[in-house]
């Protein structure tokens, strides 16, 4: 009878924590959904992308955005908020990109390129080489260095677009942009 006491009043426990558990995360939904619908975050964005623009890492309009920003909170209402000097990378955008496919039979076609932050220049005269394409990181290891030395890899790996939040989905893929150049 004790175990049957003891059993019922830890399945009553358990029970209220999980409703208690489905209150509380209702109440922060409809908390989120109010700040998104009826606060001042859509209009902060509009300001920060239309008003002080593009924010290159480094560049003044990045700096501005930190300080709208704290403005923002502060005028939100924020107890506390503090800007602290930290090293931040800035990266200059060289002459204008360009490119080229060559087919088999000699015809060339002009690529319309768009170098992101960081990425390595080929110098004036460019490269050419043949064109390799893998899926993945698993997949480049797979070939070799031998199959790949010499050549332009070039990673195919889809976005899943079943995903609910893009987030995820450009981390899975963004891993190839990021890393991609260095490991082939």
């Amino acid at each position: 009878m004790k175990k049957i006491t003891l059993l019922g009043t830890l399945l009553l426990a358990l029970g209220s924590t999980v409703l208690a558990q489905h209150e509380d995360s209702v109440t922060i939904q409809k908390l989120a959904n109010d700040i998104l619908a009826k606060g001042t975050a859509y209009e902060n964005l509009r300001f920060l992308c239309k008003k002080v623009g593009p924010r290159l890492s480094g560049s003044p309009q990045a700096q501005k955005a930190v300080e709208e920003t704290a403005r923002m909170l502060k005028e939100a209402g924020a107890d506390t908020v503090y800007l602290q000097p930290c090293m931040v990378p800035h990266w200059v955008r060289g002459e204008k990109e360009q490119g080229y496919i060559q087919s088999a039979n000699g015809a060339k076609y002009q690529l319309k390129l768009c170098a992101l932050g960081n990425s390595e220049g080929t110098g004036k005269k460019g490269i050419t080489a043949s064109v390799i394409e893998v899926r993945n990181f698993k997949e480049l290891e797979q070939l070799g260095e031998s199959v790949i030395k010499g050549k332009i890899v070039f990673f195919n790996f889809p976005m899943n677009p079943t995903y609910g939040r893009t987030f995820r989905t450009y981390g899975e893929s963004g891993v190839y942009r990021t890393q991609g150049p260095s490991r082939a």
